[in-house]
């Protein structure tokens, strides 16, 4: 209970920094396994549900979400027992604390949110959707559809990588499949105070093959790479709007063993140091850290 309350961030924080009219938010960390995945709604462009629209809605622009701060982010292939029992075991115990806290915290956002708001399943599926638009809006240097479904944070970023991509030649996208259904890496409830919740942030795993085409405008070849690529991306979704909206709002790497756990309370001193973390972890194509190119010992 204590990690649980540890873990209230300082979205106050973040609203006086861009100037919101709200003074604070309350998030905590919740975890929901999916075990459901239906690819079918990732051309629909719509969410739908049953339950119609009532509560009062707030004047929170989804274009300024941003991550402030690192999350704890699994390793996605850890050492084995044999070869490193130390890490192994400091990755055991992180992920069953977090586990813990998690799990008490999905409880009560389930009981905060109500059952007709929880639907994590709606949100996997938007997810995919916007994780799947965002890369080919990039490729096609669509800059246009990339500023609907991306934050501030992340568009302005990829806007930048965009203008340094080739003029001789085009970029195209494609999802070729999901290895494995998207996990969620941490679900955080935002709620304005003497509000109503509206507001939901999830971090997905998403590890899938995908592949990168690019056409000589020149010699009309064409040059088409396939690979693995494991992503932690975050998204902001507003669950009281019908149908669902969302948005991409950056990425995370995972947490090495021999690192200590972030500290998801980190404050940023000033408005600028605010902006700039969230500009950087917003560039979700931006390049690893080092030490995740180096072997651990």
């Amino acid at each position: 209970m204590k990690m649980l309350v540890s873990r209230v961030c300082h979205f106050s924080f973040l609203f006086n920094m861009i100037k919101l009219q709200a003074t604070g938010l309350l998030r905590l960390n919740s975890l929901r396994p999916l075990s459901l995945f239906s690819p079918s709604l990732i051309n629909s462009g719509k969410i739908l549900r049953s339950y119609s629209t009532s509560r009062k809605s707030t004047n929170f622009n989804l274009d300024l979400a941003g991550l402030l701060a690192d999350l704890y982010v699994p390793p996605n292939n850890p050492p084995s027992w044999f070869t490193n029992p130390k890490q192994r075991w400091t990755i055991l115990k992180r992920n069953l604390q977090t586990l813990g806290i998690n799990t008490y915290a999905a409880i009560k956002l389930r009981k905060d949110i109500g059952r007709d708001l929880f639907m994590p399943l709606e949100w996997k599926e938007l997810a995919i959707i916007l994780y799947t638009r965002t890369n080919e809006c990039f490729a096609k240097r669509d800059s246009q559809n990339l500023q609907k479904i991306t934050s501030r944070w992340v568009y302005g970023p990829l806007s930048d990588r965009m203008k340094q991509l080739s003029s001789s030649h085009e970029y195209s996208w494609k999802l070729l499949k999901l290895n494995k259904r998207p996990k969620v890496i941490s679900m955080l409830p935002l709620a304005l105070p003497n509000e109503p919740l509206h507001y939901v942030q999830v971090v997905y795993r998403f590890d899938s093959m995908q592949r990168l085409s690019k056409l000589d405008l020149k010699t009309k070849e064409i040059d088409s790479q396939d690979r693995r690529v494991v992503d932690n991306i975050a998204f902001l979704f507003d669950v009281d709007k019908n149908p669902i909206e969302g948005r991409l709002i950056g990425s995370l790497f995972e947490t090495p063993p021999q690192a200590p756990m972030p500290d998801a309370n980190s404050m940023a001193s000033s408005r600028a140091e605010a902006m700039r973390a969230m500009s950087v972890r917003g560039d979700i194509f931006r390049p690893e850290p080092e030490y995740m190119t180096i072997k651990s010992e």
